[in-house]
């Protein structure tokens, strides 16, 4: 939710920051889903480097070759995929905020606590017999490492095409070194 997370890796929040911010302008709460389960290809494209306003699901469905059916939500007209594992759905009341964290990081240690919006649940709706998955932070090599490994060695190998002017045939952040090397090949 926040502009930018405290983390070893900066995170910063694109579009649902400002429309919290518009929300809580409104004084009005704001309709959150949030999707577990989701497939891979949505996973990745939830971590690409894009610009605002890109849509998300549909470079999942590009990266599958095949469209992401997306549905209506049951509390609100918010969209997810209907291929989801569990939704839970709830609101976030304007200037409502909690402490979370701190969460250990690999590389980093611990981030410190900060205030999120807290998220009032209103229902959860899951396939028949759902599969929680879950990825363990903090451990040598996690799932969310080494997607983000892969988008943003695509992000970094555009922005040294676009600005250092080299060809780089294949740029890699190796998660076993907690995403803080690159490894480039350019042409000379």
């Amino acid at each position: 939710f926040l502009p930018q997370e405290p983390s070893l890796i900066t995170i910063v929040g694109e579009g649902i920051w400002k429309i919290y911010q518009k929300y809580e302008k409104m004084g009005k709460p704001m309709p959150v889903c949030v999707c577990l389960g989701v497939p891979m290809p949505l996973y990745m494209a939830s971590l690409a480097f894009l610009p605002e306003g890109s849509d998300r699901a549909g470079l999942a469905g590009g990266l599958r070759l095949d469209p992401l059916v997306m549905t209506q939500a049951e509390t609100s007209d918010l969209l997810v995929p209907n291929t989801c594992e569990i939704v839970i759905e709830g609101k976030v009341l304007p200037g409502e905020l909690a402490t979370e964290g701190p969460y250990g990081e690999k590389s980093a240690g611990y981030s410190d606590p900060a205030l999120q919006p807290v998220i009032h649940v209103r229902a959860i709706t899951h396939r028949k017999d759902p599969i929680l998955p879950f990825s363990v932070d903090g451990a040598k090599v996690s799932d969310f490492m080494a997607v983000l490994s892969i988008m943003a060695s695509l992000e970094l190998s555009r922005i040294i095409r676009l600005h250092a002017n080299l060809f780089v045939r294949w740029f890699s952040l190796p998660v076993e070194w907690g995403l803080t090397t690159a490894v480039a090949s350019i042409k000379p």
